[in-house]
């Protein structure tokens, strides 16, 4: 079976991780992650340009698992989308590439 991961740039406990968990729930090969720590929301380049770390972490750890077909970035401000793909050999993809509909 396929495996892929939305990566929030949210801490797991994020209300906007939570909703994202619920709204892709009826997508049995989908998991929606958040990150290990980072603000609640991102709203500004700043608070994309934060999350870098925590996001690139992640993704190095959900890579050393082993059990990842690919991995969207889950926010439309794609924060670490270009430096994933530099440091991981799974697909990853940003929100507005794969246009999930949740109709």
């Amino acid at each position: 079976m396929t495996r892929v991961i939305m990566l929030a740039p949210f801490p797991n406990s994020s209300q906007l991780t939570e909703f994202a968990r619920q709204e892709y729930c009826h997508l049995s090969d989908l998991t929606v992650l958040g990150t290990d720590a980072g603000l609640n929301m991102v709203i500004s380049y700043y608070q994309i340009e934060y999350h870098l770390g925590p996001i690139l972490d992640k993704a190095l750890e959900i890579e050393k698992q082993g059990d990842c077909d690919a991995l969207i970035i889950g926010c439309f401000g794609d924060p670490g989308l270009v430096a994933i793909r530099q440091v991981t050999s799974m697909p990853v993809l940003g929100i507005k590439e794969v246009n999930l509909d949740v109709s």
